[in-house]
């Protein structure tokens, strides 16, 4: 699908150059035809805006982005400190099987399910509608009950609760940020409850992560 509704980003260079052919064979147009000479200037004035406007907005995107760099993490150092800082730890010591949990997040929101998508550690639902396309029919079967077990283990205050729900799925760690205090609205008493089954591992600046302690 995205390859798909891609194709016009190549589109578009081929028309402009047959474009430019056009309208370079239009000026060179013998006499009698002063009609198709004059639509060739206005279509390569045209085009000559176009690309005004191009390189202007190209410039501005890159000045708004920041300096440049290759490290697609490197905007976060200013715009989400501290969830850089958790995927760095999560990549440095949580084991490639263990599963993750965080809000389940909507399509087209990255600051939601990220750290899962950057780390490749599981988690129990990402973004609904993209999972809704990879599993078609299967995804009713798959997600039942699992948008329940994160409400269960943010916003729940019994232990025995989130015990239960955490042991359930597998879930080694849970990962507390601002995602997840904004949906649930995680406080005071859902994160004492959490205390009492779970281990704080990391904490900076507003992202905690929580692991599940033994049995």
């Amino acid at each position: 699908l995205n390859t798909l509704f891609k194709l016009h980003s190549g589109a578009w260079p081929l028309l402009a150059l047959a474009a430019i052919a056009g309208g370079l064979a239009a000026l060179r147009a013998g006499s009698g035809q002063g009609a198709r000479r004059w639509a060739g200037g206005v279509a390569l004035a045209a085009l000559g805006l176009g690309a005004i406007f191009g390189a202007t907005l190209t410039v501005d995107r890159m000045l708004r982005r920041g300096p440049l760099s290759l490290d697609g993490l490197a905007p976060l150092a200013e715009s989400a400190p501290g969830d850089l800082a958790a995927i760095r730890w999560v990549r440095d010591f949580v084991p490639r099987d263990a599963i993750v949990l965080q809000a389940p997040g909507d399509s087209y929101h990255p600051e939601q399910c990220r750290i899962a998508a950057v780390t490749a550690r599981a988690t129990l639902l990402g973004w609904r509608g993209h999972e809704v396309q990879w599993r078609g029919r299967a995804y009713a079967a798959l997600a039942a009950g699992r948008e329940a077990a994160a409400a269960t283990v943010y916003a729940g205050i019994d232990p025995t609760d989130k015990a239960a729900t955490l042991d359930r799925y597998g879930i080694a760690y849970v990962l507390v940020g601002p995602a997840e205090r904004a949906r649930y609205g995680f406080g005071a008493e859902s994160a004492s409850a959490l205390a009492a089954v779970a281990r704080r591992v990391f904490a900076r600046d507003g992202v905690e992560i929580w692991r599940r302690s033994p049995a």
